[in-house]
């Protein structure tokens, strides 16, 4: 079942003709309306928003959401599920903006598309490569969260969402520090002291002259070259299980990297920026269609037979739109069924889930 909570601007109640039925308070700039996706009130709002669109004279809505609920019945024969992580509000000057986090090769992106053999450009910072830790200030963080978004897309987590993936040997995903703008410490998402795996790994770190303090550290032990090694000693750490985390009173959080085989969304899926959007590109999409739309307008489907059986999945196409200041297009988070019932029994907070339909 699917619900919207549409925030319609005021100036237009007498356009609709249930206006009478919808509580108005004087002197506000839009009104919040409620029904079921597809209703009579539903469909009104969405002609008029086009009508408005079309002519220039702006839009209807301010904003919008739509929520899915399921039965049982659907819930269990579900293998994937979608995560919605809202963004987190920062104030500007508290974002990760020192000139370690990301810079862009170039400001454009080449996509080489083989059916048709045209290059095609686009402006979406799809070419940005992360260079050092994120920076973000801590504090601005609330602390009964384990989920995460920046504007820029990246997913920060919890120890206890870090210690759940590690111990519980869930694949598809990479952890690295982060650092505190406070006082530019970084975090450590693993702890290696406490198995021979572990030591080993800072024995051949040190070799090479690095450590955990490194960025450089941490890209060399999520590489493929070192996947053996990190793989054995995750089976150690999880079978000591001291489950010790969170004693101390520093928070210390990680960026959760999402390294699985891409999802391949079927065109089931619809994106778009409102959720009346019926065409099947828009402006926030890029020429080789790999940014899908400004947000998912639709259930999500994936093709079957691209799932990898990793834990913890991205899509194949990103949304967002172009990049816009801060605001950067980023892959969908998806989990499988075992994760998100770990995630449900620890009581992780940070976001909410839908069923993803697979093809």
């Amino acid at each position: 079942m699917e619900t919207y909570d549409i925030r319609l601007f005021s100036k237009y109640l007498s356009l609709i003709n249930e206006a009478d039925q919808i509580p108005q308070r004087p002197g506000y700039v839009s009104v919040t309306v409620r029904g079921t996706v597809g209703d009579p009130l539903f469909v009104r709002i969405g002609e008029l928003d086009q009508r408005l669109r079309k002519s220039g004279l702006g839009f209807a809505f301010g904003g919008w959401e739509i929520q899915r609920s399921y039965s049982e019945e659907e819930l269990a024969r579900a293998q994937l599920f979608l995560l919605k992580v809202p963004f987190t509000e920062f104030p500007r000057k508290s974002m990760a903006r020192n000139t370690r986090s990301r810079r862009s090769v170039s400001r454009r992106q080449t996509f080489w598309n083989t059916w048709v053999g045209q290059t095609f450009a686009s402006f979406c910072a799809l070419c940005s490569t992360q260079i050092g830790p994120l920076r973000i200030a801590f504090r601005k963080l609330r602390r009964n969260l384990d989920v995460y978004r920046l504007w820029g897309g990246e997913l920060i987590v919890s120890e206890r969402f870090t210690s759940l993936i590690n111990k519980g040997g869930f694949s598809g995903g990479a952890f690295f520090p982060i650092s505190d703008a406070t006082d530019d410490d970084l975090t450590s998402p693993l702890e290696f002291s406490d198995s021979p795996a572990g030591l080993e790994v800072l024995s051949s770190a040190a070799d090479k002259q690095m450590s955990p303090g490194d960025w450089a550290f941490w890209r060399w032990l999520n590489s493929e070259a070192q996947k053996a090694l990190l793989e054995r000693m995750l089976a150690q750490k999880k079978s000591a299980a001291k489950g010790n985390e969170g004693t101390g009173s520093r928070r210390n959080l990680a960026q959760l990297v999402l390294r699985s085989k891409p999802l391949a969304v079927s065109e089931q899926s619809r994106f778009g920026a409102t959720p009346f959007d019926t065409d099947t590109k828009d402006y926030h999409q890029c020429d080789a269609g790999v940014i899908a739309g400004r947000r998912l307008i639709s259930p999500l489907s994936v093709l079957r037979s691209s799932w990898d059986r990793s834990d913890l999945c991205r899509t194949d196409v990103y949304v967002a739109g172009q990049r816009q200041g801060l605001f950067r297009p980023y892959q969908l988070f998806v989990v499988s069924k075992k994760l998100l019932e770990a995630l449900q029994h620890q009581g992780m907070k940070g976001f909410q889930f839908e069923v993803v339909g697979m093809v």
